[in-house]
């Protein structure tokens, strides 16, 4: 296992949504003019992020990063940051893919990479609503998907790149295709999204879901898989949190939330910048005590870099 000698923390890469601003940045994506990755980060992958140089890399040039179950929301209060709302990859993908069917600016071509067949071909169905999906299974090395990419892409349509191969590996897959592309795509590292749009795994009873308890019904129906992910991994995660706290001062000023604006205001995203361009909006800062705080249009440009601690 590598030992990461960094004073930076995941958290510092996060952008912390209130309600308004999660309707802001689903317009924003829709109407993205190059290419972006969404991703999310849990426990898991804040340990993976601890542990291995690579993952870190990957994590960190993802475009617009969320906060992903209890464990991070607690880390971010931990730190001082305001946790915003829970936005994990099988809520926030149906809704982003819903949004997008709202716009009707851009004709839409669908990839869907992860897991295998029949759940593949099920579960991008319903997931993007179109039987018009280039599928690939999610055991293939890295390459195979850049290369059927490049072979199916239409330069006319937006690209939506639905990610669902597990941790770290849509990660790394993610910024291999963002490097190849130029005009407007949205990669999405989805996780399980497919498995769970088919009905091979089923979620959490909605009680377990509002309590941030998920996990612990995962573990209970795949203890086999699982356990080492949540069993050994949770007490991991709280070591590496504390321990990056030590490190140097609370990450008071790591990271703001994405500006609202109105939703009809649809506002594109610059690279690195998940915030609105228009003049003066409301947000929710955790470095001023999660008060609404009003920001300037100079405040909301300034790349999401220049907000991690110490800069």
């Amino acid at each position: 296992m590598t030992q990461i000698n960094s004073t930076e923390s995941a958290l510092d890469w996060l952008s912390l949504l209130d309600a308004v601003g999660y309707n802001s940045l689903l317009t924003q994506i829709a109407n993205t003019d190059r290419p972006l990755v969404v991703g999310f980060l849990n426990q898991h992958a804040y340990n993976l992020i601890e542990q291995r140089i690579d993952v870190r890399e990957n994590f960190e040039k993802i475009d617009c990063l969320l906060r992903d179950g209890i464990g991070i929301k607690m880390a971010c209060k931990l730190n001082g940051l305001y946790p915003g709302l829970n936005l994990n990859g099988t809520d926030f993908i149906p809704s982003l893919i819903a949004r997008l069917r709202e716009n009707t600016g851009h004709p839409v071509q669908y990839f869907a990479f992860g897991t295998q067949e029949p759940w593949l071909t099920r579960g991008a169905e319903k997931l993007t609503g179109s039987t018009d999906v280039v599928l690939r299974d999610g055991f293939q090395p890295p390459e195979v998907y850049v290369n059927l990419f490049k072979a199916k892409q239409i330069n006319t349509h937006l690209a939506v790149i639905i990610l669902a191969m597990g941790m770290p590996k849509q990660e790394q897959v993610a910024q291999l295709l963002k490097a190849q592309i130029t005009g407007p795509a949205i990669i999405i590292c989805g996780g399980a999204i497919l498995d769970f749009a088919s009905g091979r795994v089923d979620r959490a009873p909605e009680i377990m879901r509002r309590t941030g308890t998920e996990w612990l019904y995962r573990l209970c129906r795949e203890p086999k898989r699982l356990s080492q992910r949540y069993i050994v991994g949770i007490p991991m995660f709280f070591l590496y949190v504390l321990r990056n706290m030590m490190k140097g001062e609370p990450q008071k000023t790591a990271t703001k939330p994405v500006a609202a604006t109105t939703v009809d205001e649809p506002v594109r995203i610059e690279p690195s910048v998940l915030a609105s361009q228009a003049g003066r909006a409301a947000t929710l800062t955790g470095n001023r005590g999660n008060r609404v705080e009003e920001v300037s249009e100079a405040e909301l440009k300034i790349p999401k870099k220049a907000y991690k601690r110490g800069r």
